[in-house]
């Protein structure tokens, strides 16, 4: 059984590394939209382009995934999400 649950465990976690890396391709593809477009960088701006990127990983789908570890997975990556953007947002308001 603990090798089930290995396997178990390491298609979670892989399901998990899967949609943060999707979703912070979507953050920085909005980032450079929105710069493209000539907006601002300021706190409301990275506020909804997180905000938008944390809704599209939660209306995203794992088909074929047993719902118990789709709702972990995906909650786990939500949260990994957000700490990523968050440390990239401070990462890039120091000055060099």
């Amino acid at each position: 059984m603990a090798g089930r649950d290995l396997i178990t465990n390491l298609q979670i976690s892989l399901m998990q590394i899967s949609m943060v890396m999707l979703s912070l391709e979507d953050f920085s593809a909005q980032l450079i939209r929105h710069a493209l477009n000539g907006g601002a960088m300021d706190d409301e701006a990275l506020a909804g382009i997180k905000a938008s990127c944390v809704r599209n990983l939660k209306n995203s789908d794992a088909p074929g995934v047993p719902i118990e570890h789709e709702t972990e997975a995906f909650r786990k990556a939500v949260d990994t999400l957000k700490q990523l953007i968050d440390s990239a947002i401070i990462k890039g308001r120091q000055r060099v």
